[in-house]
Parts: structure tokens; sequence; C-alpha cells
């Protein structure tokens, strides 16, 4: 929105902001079969370990778990067994709420 600044364009403060990225997206867009998995630090109980993490477009770092669910094994497995088989262990909470974070990254169903 800086590159829209149409009063004052020639000060040097709107000149510098006017040069941002503003064009370019602020979030990738998501695409599941980009998701990749490593190893990484991770915060457990207080401490620190190293734990297997989903890598996505908007988070470098890794995702560990959502809803207390670990997501590498789950999208590991995704990616050979059926949605409902994955899912079937979780409860009714756990699988909205892991459902909603596969459908941000997307996820087809």
């Amino acid at each position: 929105f800086y590159i829209d600044e149409q009063r004052w364009p020639q000060l040097p403060f709107w000149q510098a902001r006017r040069q941002w990225p503003d064009i370019e997206l602020a979030h990738a867009e998501a695409d599941f079969s980009a998701l990749s998995i490593k190893r990484a630090p991770v915060l457990d109980d207080g401490f620190v370990s190293e734990a297997e993490v989903v890598v996505t477009a908007d988070q470098p770092l890794g995702v560990w778990h959502v809803h207390g669910i670990e997501l590498a094994p789950l999208i590991r497995r995704l990616r050979s067994e059926p949605v409902k088989q994955v899912m079937a262990g979780l409860t009714v909470e756990q699988g909205r709420m892991i459902k909603g974070w596969l459908l941000a990254q997307g996820f087809k169903p």
C-alpha cells in the first residue's frame, strides 16, 4: 500500500517505502505436495529435543504438532494411505483441527 501514496511521493520517507516489495505475496500459495519432513529442535515439556517437523512455505522452521498430534507421521501416512484410515485414531476434536490444518496446506481429500 505504500506504493499508492500520491500526496508526497517525492519525500525521502515515501521514496524509500515505495521500493518495498508490496507486489509480492505475503504468503506463498499452499501446496500439499511441497510439504517436507525434517528433523529439527522442538520445545518438549520445557526441554529442547529433536523431532520430525513438517516444513511448509509459511513455516520454514517446521511444525511439530497440531492439537497434540504430531504431524510428520500423519503426512507420511497420507502420502500412501486413505485419509479415513489415517484419521481413524483421532478424536472428533483432533480430527477437526488436523483437517483444518491440512486444508490450509492445500490438501485435497
